[in-house]
């Protein structure tokens, strides 16, 4: 099978409480794979696939430095991902969203299992300690 890994996207509006506009908010992409093989010392499975869930126009803002004066040396960074509310919330509905996708008929006869972050992680609480 020949792929280029992602095997098909979307841009839609999950529409965040309090946002203003109409266009798209995420990005999801299709991949033809459990997206296991990217953990440490795992083995991964042999069939799977994966949605994968993008804010567009995040609100937080992370930081690069110089970490010293030699321009060898790497430097500091720090992206401070979802430090913004605004983005964590926009996550956590596009990830909602994103399985009500995948749940839809005709994908849901493809699909045996969610493995991550699994059928029990149903709360914001269990989504974020996840994301």
């Amino acid at each position: 099978m020949a792929t280029n890994l992602v095997e098909a996207g979307a841009r839609l509006r999950v529409g965040v409480e309090g946002a203003e506009g109409h266009e798209p908010d995420v990005q999801m992409m299709f991949l033809m794979t459990s997206g296991e093989e990217l953990r440490d010392g795992q083995r991964p499975r042999p069939h799977g696939a994966s949605l994968d869930i993008f804010g567009l126009r995040p609100h937080s803002r992370g930081h690069l430095r110089l970490a010293t004066a030699d321009p060898l040396d790497p430097p500091l960074i720090d992206p401070r991902c979802l430090s913004d509310a605004r983005d964590l919330a926009l996550t956590l509905r596009g990830l909602r969203r994103g399985r009500e996708i995948m749940a839809a008929k005709p994908m849901s006869r493809y699909i045996k299992a969610e493995t991550e972050p699994g059928p029990k992680a149903e709360t914001d609480e269990a989504l974020t300690e996840y994301v």
